[in-house]
C-alpha cells in the first residue's frame, strides 16, 4: 500500500507538472502572437496607430522577462522570445522616429539629435502657445468698469440735497409773497425756480451714478452689462455682429466732453457703455476687448 502511495503521488506531480509547462508554453506563444501584428505594413500610421502600438510594446516588454523564464525548459521558444525582445527595441525605435515626423511636441517623440531637439522645443512652444489661446478664447472675460463711490455720493447727495430743500423753501416763501400781492401772475416765477431745482436735480444724478457699480463680460459674441445699485441691479445681453470692433467715442456726460466705448450688436445698433471708466484706463480697455475678439474669431 505505501508503495502503491507513491506511485500515485508520482504521477499527480508529473500531470501537474506536464500542465505547468504547458500554460507556460502557451503564454510564450500568446507572447509571440500580440508581437506578430505590430510588423504588419498596413499602410501610413496616424499618432492613435502609433501610440497603441506604442503601448502594446511596453506591455510586450514587461511581461517579457516572466514569460521567458517560464519556458527555461524549452530552448526554441526560449530563443525566440529572446529574439523578439531584441526586435521590440527596433520596432520602437521605428515607430518613435515616425511619431517625430507626425508630432515633435510629443513626450515620446526622439530627441536624440541637435536638429530633433530643435524641432522638439518648437513644436512644444507652438502646442503650448495654441492651448494658451484655446484656454483664452473659452474663458469669459470679465472687467470691472466702475466700482461705487461712497464718498462721492455722500458729498453731491447731500450737496442736492440741501439745495433742493434750500430752494423748495425758499420758492415757497417767494411765491406765497408774490400770489399775496400779485395773484396767479406769481406763478411765472416757477420758470425761474426751475433752474435752480434742474440744477439739484443733475446734482443729484451725479451721486446716484456715484452708486452704480458697472460690471462687463464678453463671452464670445455675447456682451453682457450689469449695472447694480445697492441690492437693485439691470443687466443686458447684446450679440454682437460679425466682425464687430469695440472702440471709442465722443459723448457729453454730465455735461462734459468724455468718451464711451462703443459697439455694434447683430441688429445694428450701436451699443455704448463704460462712461464712467476712468479716462486713462479707456484705451487700455477697448484693447483687451478687441484682443479678446481677435482670439475667439480666429479659433472659430
Amino acid at each position: 500500500m505505501p508503495e502503491e502511495r507513491l506511485v500515485s503521488e508520482a504521477e499527480s506531480d508529473s500531470t501537474l507538472d506536464a500542465e505547468a509547462r504547458q500554460a507556460a508554453q502557451s503564454r510564450a506563444d500568446a507572447w509571440h502572437s500580440r508581437l506578430q501584428p505590430l510588423f504588419r505594413d498596413d499602410g501610413p500610421l496616424d499618432l492613435a496607430d502609433i501610440h497603441a502600438s506604442l503601448g502594446l510594446l511596453r506591455e510586450l516588454r514587461s511581461a517579457g522577462p516572466d514569460v521567458q523564464s517560464g519556458v527555461s525548459f524549452d530552448a526554441a521558444r526560449r530563443v525566440g522570445l529572446s529574439e523578439g525582445m531584441v526586435r521590440l527595441d527596433q520596432l520602437e525605435r521605428k515607430l518613435r522616429e515616425r511619431l517625430t515626423d507626425l508630432d515633435p511636441s510629443d513626450p515620446d517623440a526622439l530627441a536624440d539629435t541637435p536638429e530633433r531637439a530643435a524641432r522638439a522645443r518648437e513644436a512644444v512652444s507652438r502646442r503650448d502657445g495654441e492651448e494658451r489661446l484655446r484656454r483664452l478664447a473659452s474663458t469669459p472675460l470679465d472687467e470691472v468698469l466702475c466700482k461705487p463711490d461712497a464718498a462721492q455720493a455722500v458729498a453731491t447727495g447731500g450737496f442736492a440735497l440741501f439745495w433742493n430743500l434750500f430752494t423748495l423753501f425758499h420758492a415757497a416763501v417767494m411765491l406765497t409773497s408774490f400770489w399775496h400781492a400779485f395773484g396767479p401772475v406769481a406763478l411765472l416765477g416757477l420758470a425761474f425756480y426751475a433752474i435752480f431745482f434742474g440744477v439739484g436735480f443733475f446734482v443729484g444724478r451725479q451721486a446716484l451714478d456715484a452708486l452704480k457699480a458697472e460690471t462687463l463680460r464678453l463671452d464670445g459674441d455675447l456682451l453682457v452689462l450689469s449695472t447694480k445699485v445697492g441690492p437693485f441691479g439691470i443687466t443686458r445681453n447684446v450679440v454682437l455682429s460679425d466682425g464687430a470692433r469695440f472702440q471709442l467715442v465722443k459723448a457729453h456726460r454730465n455735461g462734459k466732453q468724455g468718451r464711451e466705448l462703443a459697439i455694434r450688436s447683430a441688429t445694428g445698433e450701436e451699443i455704448r457703455f463704460g462712461g464712467r471708466v476712468p479716462e486713462g484706463q479707456k484705451e487700455s480697455l477697448v484693447k483687451r476687448l478687441n484682443e479678446r475678439r481677435t482670439v475667439v474669431r480666429a479659433r472659430f
